[in-house]
């Protein structure tokens, strides 16, 4: 486990005491369905999104994108 993908992931501080399967800090995330029920990863948003910052998603899920490509749409206004 020594590839980028992998140092990013193992750079979270709850790694070691994460037993979600899906993560948003690897780069492959999006080949992988989500279930009903299944633990979800409970890193703050902005912390995903300083880890995962050379990430085309930017360690954000893609609800998270969209609300945030909304906004700026928007120029910030609710």
């Amino acid at each position: 486990m020594n590839s980028t993908n992998d140092q990013r992931m193992m750079s979270c501080p709850k790694w070691y005491r994460c037993f979600a399967p899906r993560c948003p800090l690897d780069e492959r995330v999006g080949e992988c369905k989500g279930v009903v029920g299944e633990t979800k990863c409970r890193l703050s948003r902005g912390e995903r999104a300083i880890l995962g910052a050379d990430l085309p998603s930017g360690g954000l899920w893609p609800k998270e994108i969209a609300a945030k490509e909304r906004w700026t749409e928007s120029g910030g206004i609710a």
